[in-house]
């Protein structure tokens, strides 16, 4: 990683060569009645964030359902009801809908390798 800039607490960083896909659920404890949102991204193996990496991102659910995935593209050619998505600047997001209240497993793959979130449930 290389410093590009230092200002007081403050520093500008370029990310490694290496990208892999890193996924960010809102929340790890979910109910049956909550939507999860998790946010898909390319980083290094620091996390650190790769805005020009696009790639397709394909998921997959067990315990729910996909309600909606997508990204903040304004040309945006792919249904957002579908398992597949496109990055914007790195990123996209999915919208799962829990089955039940026991555990939630959220699998995405890509050019860039693999990544699983996992939410656990809370009863109500």
């Amino acid at each position: 990683m290389k410093i590009i800039a230092k200002s007081q607490k403050r520093f500008l960083k370029t990310a490694d060569a290496e990208t892999r896909l890193t996924l960010a659920p809102e929340q790890e404890i979910v109910r049956e009645d909550d939507l999860v949102y998790i946010r898909m991204k390319y980083t290094d193996f620091e996390g650190e964030w790769k805005p020009m990496i696009r790639g397709s991102i394909r998921v997959t659910v067990e315990g729910g359902k996909i309600l909606g995935i997508g990204s903040a593209c304004p040309y945006y050619e792919r249904s957002y009801h579908g398992d597949t998505a496109d990055t914007y600047y790195g990123e996209a997001m999915v919208i799962v809908k829990p089955d039940t209240a026991k555990e939630l497993f959220v699998k995405a793959e890509s050019p860039y390798g693999s990544a699983v979130a996992k939410s656990a449930g809370n009863e109500k």
